[in-house]
């Protein structure tokens, strides 16, 4: 049975009744001219009935019956499976691209950035594909055909895909374990991996083919496109199924972490080509401090015109960028393209000076030319690798998400997570075609691309056309770029993101917690894997949730005086109640982790009961009349307008805290309970016991403990 109150809620605003009209109060005309007359205060007077949770259910909500499991199954397969124009536009985001492409704007930085990024390609793509125990002409061919479909499906602007060390290190691995060393193969593991020559490898004017692989290398390069196709259908699949909530567990501070420790993973494996030393190949845990001691140690033996040259690029690449780019940007029509610059002045350099030949430079060298004949890949050559392969697919992902959102949130722009692993699982599942291995975005790469203009997905497509270039005909225009110069634009690419490690001071002030979740990931990453210092700062993150849930205490609310607002009692001056009545709030979902704190805190206010009852003192007991009044019955009402969800411990706990109430002579009460915590206390046969002590808000509960004890 609904009992009427009389109460009187007053808001206070500086303005007139129109406020409390925008609020949906409506004030009747006698209460208007009141609230004008009042000096531009409004007071409005709301006369309602107190209402408990499951009578204010059966009055206002509406019936819905909620469709089966294989309805809403149906429902969702059928609203998949739409496509409208507007779908299947957004399918391709190149063709928003082309529509509102800039062209004076755009064309000359993608152009450049496309340039530069092709360039690094090209030694790149050959280094990789032979850390992959792959012919290096699979890493030309990654440069091409990977780049341009992602330029067609892609959502990100800037992400340079290809091949990359992780990826790379993974496929290598497998290949291994599938296939023991044979020496009637051409594919050979050397100690200078990340700097091999190509003519080091094929001879001149000696055009690789099929023909000239052996058969050993052949059924290599089917296993790993059996590998990448299963890698592909992975990701396609987790894209169809909006599992892209991946990139939602990849806060700010994780983000800034990450890329700062990949930063330092770079620098440790390019500081062996800067300094011209042979060192050997480390990987897995410790490889980054390792490869610097090995390097450290190697110092007198290294190749002083190769340091010499790539600290003059790296030196005026730097002064370029910072003390003209950025400060004269809003003069400059575009920016100065230093990166291209530099790369055509070194090559001619290298060339005049013979720097190959007279000092012992490490040049990218002959290029070998044509493209593969399209073949479907076998995906039986992988049966025995399923899962490695899903795992190798789902590190491509995480690599080249977390690589587009930094530069995405650099620039102000949204990565769709599920249309990313859409377009990954496209590119994964085509370019096998054509004797491509598993394609990721690569952070240095991604890097060059943005800081040195690009602008939108055409500069991917200028870089592709240019590596395709390269491969069919312009190769030996670069046989005498020095490697050390990539290494240089790549080293000076990364002083955004080491920058990051600025941000901790600033996350230290702000929350303690995401800077331990940034220290955490950033020493991860150095002294694990990329992949791996990855899944551990997702992890720091997700136990730092976990640990501030259990770190929640109840909060003692109190009424502001003369409303029906409650506030910490600790921070507010509020109205000291006068009767045996505690109000506590809990912010914090409920659910296993926090159950039992939850618990204890709570029964510790029913301790302060019964020391109250033992003492008898006038001064703690409380009551809204100005007569204090001694009472038998204590309450407590638990707030839940902060409890977000709960599971099935969770609603045992309520359940058990109003039993042990009870048997404290304490009424336990529940308010602003809200619908998903509702559901739960029904499906566990919760609702039942606690029908009688739920109110719709805290309010509510106050004033039915004060009309009880009128009735008194």
């Amino acid at each position: 049975m609904q009992t009427m109150s009389d109460t009187t809620r007053h808001y206070k605003y500086q303005g007139i009744y129109k406020v409390a009209e925008q609020c949906g109060l409506n004030p009747s005309p006698a209460t208007q001219r009141q609230m004008t007359d009042s000096s531009d205060r409004c007071f409005i007077n709301i006369k309602r009935p107190v209402y408990k949770t499951d009578e204010f259910i059966k009055t206002f909500q509406k019936e819905i019956t909620p469709p089966r499991w294989h309805a809403r199954l149906g429902l969702y397969l059928r609203n998949k499976m739409k496509c409208s124009k507007r779908d299947l536009l957004g399918m391709f985001p190149i063709i928003n691209v082309i529509q509102t492409y800039q062209l004076k704007a755009f064309i000359l930085g993608d152009f450049i950035s496309g340039i530069t990024v092709g360039f690094m390609q090209l030694p790149q793509g050959m280094a990789y594909a032979m850390l992959s125990n792959l012919p290096p002409v699979i890493g030309l061919y990654m440069g091409f055909f990977p780049v341009i479909l992602y330029a067609i499906l892609g959502t990100s602007k800037h992400l340079s895909m290809g091949t990359i060390v992780v990826v790379s290190l993974l496929i290598g691995s497998l290949i291994n374990d599938r296939f023991s060393l044979h020496e009637d193969s051409v594919i050979s593991m050397g100690p200078r991996l990340f700097n091999v020559s190509t003519s080091e490898i094929f001879p001149e004017n000696i055009t690789i083919s099929p023909e000239k692989i052996s058969q050993v290398g052949i059924e290599k390069i089917k296993f790993a496109m059996a590998v990448t196709l299963i890698s592909g259908i992975t990701q396609l699949l987790m894209g169809i199924l909006n599992m892209g909530i991946i990139v939602r567990l990849m806060s700010d501070s994780l983000v800034s972490g990450f890329s700062c420790g990949v930063a330092i993973y770079i620098i440790s494996s390019q500081l062996k080509y800067i300094l011209g030393l042979t060192v050997q190949r480390y990987t897995g845990v410790l490889s980054v401090p390792m490869t610097i001691v090995a390097v450290a140690k190697l110092l007198p033996k290294c190749n002083y015109p190769e340091l010499l040259l790539s600290i003059v690029v790296m030196v005026i690449i730097y002064l370029v960028k910072v003390y003209i780019n950025e400060k004269f940007k809003t003069r400059l029509l575009i920016p100065v393209p230093i990166d291209l610059i530099m790369v055509i002045f070194s090559t001619v350099v290298s060339y005049y000076l013979k720097l190959h030949e007279k000092n012992n430079f490490v040049v990218i060298g002959d290029i070998p030319s044509g493209l593969p004949m399209p073949v479907l890949p076998d995906i039986s050559y992988a049966a025995d690798y399923i899962s490695q392969s899903i795992i190798i697919g789902l590190v491509a992902f995480a690599q080249s998400i977390s690589v587009a959102v930094i530069i995405a949130r650099k620039e102000g722009y949204d990565i769709n997570a599920n249309k990313e692993l859409i377009a990954y699982g496209a590119v994964n599942i085509i370019c096998p075609i054509f004797n491509c291995f598993t394609a990721a975005g690569a952070l240095s790469r991604t890097t060059v691309q943005f800081s040195s203009g690009g602008k939108s997905q055409i500069a991917s497509l200028f870089g592709s056309f240019f590596v395709l270039l390269m491969i069919l005909a312009a190769g030996p225009l670069l046989r005498p770029l020095p490697n050390c110069v990539l290494s240089a634009i790549i080293l000076v690419s990364l002083k955004s993101m080491l920058k990051e490690i600025c941000t901790l001071k600033r996350l230290w002030r702000v929350s303690p917690c995401d800077c331990f979740i940034w220290i955490g990931t950033f020493l991860a990453i150095i002294l694990t894997t990329i992949e791996l210092g990855l899944i551990i700062g997702i992890g720091i993150g997700a136990a730092t949730v976990l640990i501030r849930t259990q770190m929640v205490r109840p909060i003692k609310l109190g009424t502001i005086e003369r409303t029906e607002i409650f506030r910490d009692r600790t921070k507010y001056q509020v109205t000291t109640p006068q009767t045996p009545v505690i109000i506590l709030s809990y912010p914090s979902p409920l659910y296993y982790a926090n159950v039992e704190v939850f618990q204890t805190k709570v029964k510790e206010k029913f301790a302060e009961f019964n020391k109250l009852s033992k003492n008898k003192s006038a001064d703690n007991n409380i009551s809204t009349n100005s007569t204090c009044k001694e009472l038998e019955q204590y309450y407590v009402i638990i707030d839940c307008s902060a409890i977000s969800f709960i599971d099935a411990m969770g609603a045992k706990a309520f359940k058990q805290l109003f039993l042990d109430a009870k048997q404290e002579s304490v009424s336990c009460l529940f308010s602003c309970v809200n619908d998903s915590v509702l559901s739960v206390l029904k499906a566990s046969d919760v609702f039942e016991t606690l029908q009688n002590s739920l109110y719709v808000t805290t309010y509510d509960a106050l004033m039915a403990i004060e009309l009880q004890d009128e009735d008194v």
